[in-house]
């Protein structure tokens, strides 16, 4: 489901059909969302479109988004009201990580705590890159690997 017509266009433009998300919850069994943040899925189930109040029972809802917690078991207790089967599992981690974290809401934190780790990781390698490309790193420590240098310790 894409939320609204602005943000399909290149998708549409290229090799899709546009359909408003209100007739695809009609017309399907299986939905599947990953709006970007916790507003957008406020928005699209709750506030704006209000898509949640047009699900019917036996529909399988899928949020793929990085959403708050409290907002999954929100969702998740919404569908349910519908006899809608709502499946939290947002985009990190794989299989084992969806799998192993727990009720709802739950796969939001650990891909919330996944997220922070990568960034702090991430943050070191750039440390790693700003130093040795200073005038402190010193050449004897690095390799060359086919025009590419690596620090060594």
């Amino acid at each position: 489901l894409q939320q609204n017509q602005s943000k399909a266009n290149e998708i549409v433009q290229n090799w899709a059909k546009f359909v408003e998300p209100e007739v695809i919850v009609q017309q399907s069994d299986v939905l599947i969302t990953m709006p970007g943040y916790s507003p957008d899925v406020e928005d699209l189930l709750f506030n704006k479109q209000k898509l949640v109040s047009l699900m019917r029972e036996g529909q399988i809802f899928i949020n793929h988004s990085t959403s708050h917690p409290l907002l999954s078991r929100r969702i998740q207790t919404a569908c349910k009201e519908r006899g809608v089967s709502p499946l939290d599992i947002p985009i990190a981690g794989g299989d084992i990580l969806a799998k192993s974290v727990g009720s709802s809401g739950a796969g939001q934190s650990a891909k919330v705590t996944l997220l922070l780790l990568l960034t702090e990781k991430l943050h070191a390698v750039c440390e790693g890159c700003l130093l040795y490309t200073s005038d402190a790193a010193d050449d004897l420590l690095c390799v060359d690997l086919g025009g590419r240098r690596i620090i060594i310790k």
